[in-house]
C-alpha cells in the first residue's frame, strides 16, 4: 500500500515517524512525506496517490490537520489514520469529522498489523488499541533518514537527532508521560539500546551533513551502560553531541566523562525556581541546591548548557515567577529556555488546573505550542506572557532584573516578540557552537 505521513516543518527530527517508515517499507509498503505548510503540497499528494494519510500529532496541534484532514479528503479519497500522544490519550478523536482510525501506543507493530488488515478485508475497525511493546529495542530497524531527509533543508541540517532509550522514569505532572506508562501496566516501560546499536546508528549519519548529533531522550544519565556508551561513542564516532540530563544525578566525574567523549553542551530543567512549585505541584524532587551545585560543575568542566522553565504555573505568583528568574540568573546558562504552562487534559497537571478553577478544560483553548499565550484564569496573563518573550534576555544581561516589573507591566508587544526570537537564535548558536 501507499502510506503518505503529512507533517509540519520541524526543527527536532520527527524520529517516530521515521521508525515507523522503516518497518513499512521492510513489509512492502510505499512510503512518502509532505510537509503541510509547503505550497503546492496537494499537487504532490495527487501525484503520489495515496491509499493511506497517516498524521502523528500531539495536542493542541489537532485542531490544524483535523481541518487539513478535511480538505483534503473533499478531493481526494483515502483512509486516514491519526497516531501520536493525542489520539492515544483521546480515542474518541475517532468520531471527529474525518478520522478512520487511530492508532494508540508505539505503533511499529499495529501499523503493520493494520495495513495486513486492510488488505486483506479492505475495511478496518476504527481503533487500534496497544500492542505489547518490543523489549529489545535494538530489534527495531534505525529510523528511514532517507524518507526523513526528503527536503533540502532538513538534509543538510548539521544537527541530526539519535535516541537511546524508550519510555520515562520519571512521572512528571505536567508530562505525557506521567500516566502513558499506564497504559503498559505489567510491562518494563523504559527500555535501553545497547551501546553498539546506537553508535552503529551515529556512524551511519557520517554520510550526511553531521556537525553535531542531539540525544533526543529525556533523560540520558541514568542509562545504566552510559559509560560504556561514551567510551564507544568516542572511540567509533568522535563527533560532537549534546544531551539532555536531570541535573540532579550529575556529578563532577559523570560531566568530565561527558566532556571527555565529545559532549559539548546539555539541557536540564529547572522549571520553577520556587521550592514549592518545583517539589509539590511539579513533583520535582529536586532542591535549589542542587541546582546551583550541578550548574557550578557545568560551568567548571566546561559544558555550556540550556535551562528549561515554565511561567505560569496554576497557583504561581508573579513574585513565584521571579524567582525562577533570579535563579537562571544565578546558574548563568547559555539559553534559558521557557515556555508558558498548558494544561494539557487528563495529565496530572491539567486536571489540578481544571478542578481548581484554572481553566475551563476546553480543547478549543489549548494552543498549537506553549509558547504562544496562557490559557488559564489568572489575573496575571500580560505578566505571564511578557516575562516568557524577556526570559532568556533578562538571564543574560541581569542588570534588567532591576526594571522587570516595569517591563512586564506594558502591554504585550511585537518588540517583545522580536526580542525573544532573536535572542534565541542567537543563543542556541552559542549552545551548538563546536
Amino acid at each position: 500500500m501507499k502510506v503518505l505521513f503529512l507533517k509540519k516543518s520541524w526543527v527536532v527530527e520527527p524520529l517516530g515517524i521515521a521508525y515507523l517508515a522503516a518497518v513499512l517499507k521492510k513489509n512492502g509498503h510505499e512510503v512518502d512525506l509532505l510537509k503541510i505548510d509547503n505550497n503546492g503540497f496537494m499537487k504532490e499528494l495527487k501525484e503520489f496517490k495515496p491509499d493511506i494519510l497517516a498524521y502523528s500529532i500531539c495536542t493542541g496541534e489537532h485542531k490544524r490537520f483535523l481541518e487539513i484532514n478535511r480538505e483534503i479528503k473533499k478531493e481526494y479519497s483515502a483512509i486516514s489514520i491519526f497516531g501520536g500522544s493525542h489520539p492515544t490519550y483521546f480515542p474518541e478523536m475517532v468520531y471527529e469529522k474525518g478520522v478512520d482510525i487511530i492508532i494508540r501506543g508505539e505503533a511499529e507493530k499495529s501499523f503493520i498489523e493494520l495495513l495486513k488488515d486492510i488488505q486483506i478485508k479492505h475495511s478496518c475497525d476504527g481503533i487500534v488499541n496497544f500492542r505489547t511493546l518490543e523489549q529489545n529495542i535494538d530489534r527495531i530497524l534505525f529510523p528511514d533518514r532517507e524518507f526523513l531527509y526528503k527536503y533540502s533543508e532538513n538534509r543538510n541540517n548539521p544537527i541530526k537527532n539519535v535516541i537511546t532509550s524508550r519510555g520515562c522514569r520519571f512521572s512528571c505532572g505536567y508530562c505525557f508521560n506521567s500516566i502513558y506508562r499506564d497504559f503498559y501496566k505489567g510491562e518494563n516501560w523504559v527500555r535501553y539500546r545497547s551501546p553498539g546499536n546506537v553508535v552503529k546508528e551515529c556512524i551511519e549519519l557520517k554520510k550526511y551533513s553531521l556537525k553535531l548529533i542531539w540525544f533526543q531522550d529525556d533523560e540520558i544519565l541514568t542509562n545504566p551502560r552510559l559509560y560504556e556508551l561514551l567510551d564507544l561513542y568516542k572511540k567509533e564516532v568522535d563527533v560532537p553531541f549534546h544531551c539532555q540530563i536531570r541535573i540532579e544525578f550529575l556529578t563532577k566525574d559523570i560531566a568530565k566523562k561527558l566532556k571527555d567523549a565529545g559532549c559539548i553542551s546539555v539541557t536540564f530543567a529547572i522549571e520553577s525556581g520556587n521550592d514549592y512549585i518545583r517539589q509539590e505541584i511539579l513533583d520535582r524532587k529536586i532542591t535549589k541546591s542542587k541546582i546551583l551545585e550541578g550548574s557550578d560543575i557545568l560551568h567548571r568542566v566546561g559544558l555550556k548548557f540550556r535551562t528549561e522553565n515554565m511561567c505560569g504555573i496554576p497557583n504561581e505568583s508573579l513574585s513565584q515567577m521571579l524567582e525562577t528568574l533570579d535563579l537562571n540568573i544565578q546558574c548563568k546558562p547559555a539559553i534559558a529556555w521557557a515556555s508558558i504552562f498548558t494544561p494539557y487534559p487528563r495529565l496530572p497537571l491539567g486536571e489540578y488546573a481544571k478542578k481548581n478553577g484554572f481553566w475551563d478544560g476546553s480543547f478549543s483553548s489549548i494552543k498549537e505550542t506553549f509558547f504562544e499565550d496562557t490559557v488559564l484564569n489568572t489575573t496575571i496573563k500580560k505578566e505571564i506572557v511578557n516575562l516568557q518573550r524577556l526570559f532568556g534576555f533578562i538571564v543574560g544581561f541581569p542588570v534588567l532584573r532591576k526594571i522587570v516589573l516595569w517591563l512586564l507591566g506594558l502591554p504585550k508587544n511585537k518588540i517583545y516578540d522580536f526580542i525573544h526570537l532573536k535572542w534565541k537564535r542567537n543563543r542556541y548558536k552559542v549552545l551548538y557552537e563546536c
